[in-house]
């Protein structure tokens, strides 16, 4: 294979990610914040991810609520939000007016002030990615008593969802990297896995680019592995 065509196959298999693979953890991530609200019967749930600095809390998903609060900020280290975020520990108020951490200023400003908050960390592998937040569930429905249970197990699907997103971010890199060191005497699967040995990532890569001039036949079979493997993973988290 020449150089020439490993880049259109590159390029190929890049948009086959970023189509096939990215959406599948940011869909479910959405779908988490839209699951919890309708089991816990609340007005609003949200999703608030730590900058790479951790000195941030930006609301990326939100589900009910007026207005939206998608892409506001809050400092890491204030409200209920902010609580979660620095002790890693999930959290249920049941009346917010009386509790000091609760940043009632931001509330007002995005004009809705909640009575209760549960709250809960988004981990994965001992790191605090963020913040799964309800707002005023329903304490009166059956089996409410395990809420901070039941939304800490919301935050763990988050976590994975968001993992899979960054992952496939991540590969799509890899891809677009890769590009540049190809040439008639370097394929492509080579020049990747070059590329993500240090994160392990390169052969799974490499995987795709040598997949991309493959069958149906073999795309199936490559589909349902990728399942499998996936499942397993997600049961043993």
């Amino acid at each position: 294979m020449t150089g020439r065509d490993d880049a259109v196959d590159a390029a190929a298999v890049a948009d086959a990610l970023t189509i096939a693979l990215a959406p599948v953890g940011t869909d479910l991530v959405a779908w988490t914040a839209r699951t919890a609200r309708a089991v816990f019967g609340a007005v609003a749930c949200s999703i608030a991810l730590l900058t790479d600095d951790a000195g941030e809390l930006v609301f990326t998903t939100s589900s009910g609520g007026s207005p939206d609060i998608t892409g506001l900020r809050l400092p890491a280290s204030e409200g209920i939000a902010g609580w979660v975020a620095t002790t890693g520990q999930p959290i249920a108020v049941d009346d917010l007016e009386r509790d000091p951490r609760f940043a009632a200023s931001f509330a007002s400003s995005i004009g809705y002030t909640p009575r209760a908050i549960l709250a809960a960390p988004i981990e994965l592998d001992d790191r605090l990615l963020g913040v799964i937040e309800v707002l005023d569930r329903d304490a009166g429905r059956a089996g409410a008593g395990d809420d901070i249970a039941l939304l800490t197990l919301f935050g763990r699907q988050a976590a994975v969802a968001l993992d899979a997103t960054e992952r496939s971010r991540r590969i799509g890199e890899l891809l677009l990297r890769a590009l540049g060191r190809v040439d008639d005497d370097n394929d492509l699967a080579g020049a990747l896995r070059a590329d993500g040995a240090a994160d392990g990532l390169g052969d799974v890569a490499a995987a795709f680019a040598d997949l991309a001039g493959a069958g149906a036949r073999e795309h199936a079979l490559a589909t349902s592995l990728l399942s499998s493997v996936a499942g397993f993973a997600r049961a043993r988290r």
